[in-house]
């Protein structure tokens, strides 16, 4: 049995199908190109808010520091003045 030439792809329709697959590829690489220079924009935004966190966490533990210092100043000052009045000096 031989083949209908109808029914057969010819050359042309292959070459056709074939460079709808190659503009598919295309279209494809630049959608992870894209994709790829999203990803990189969003590392390196969220390495500048690691870099601010980080930076916000050092200040509190400045203040915090700086608060406690202050703190154990007054106490001991506050100590200091009730022993002078109850010495009577």
């Amino acid at each position: 049995m031989q083949a209908t030439p109808s029914s057969e792809p010819t050359l042309q329709d292959l070459a056709n199908k074939l460079q709808d697959l190659a503009n598919k590829l295309d279209a494809l690489s630049a959608k992870f190109e894209e994709l790829a220079k999203e990803q990189k924009q969003s590392q390196q935004w969220q390495e500048k808010s690691q870099q601010w966190q980080d930076r916000t966490w050092d200040v509190v533990k400045w203040v915090g520091g700086i608060s406690a210092g202050l703190a154990i100043s007054a106490s001991i000052a506050l100590v200091g003045i009730v022993l002078k009045f109850a010495t009577g000096n």
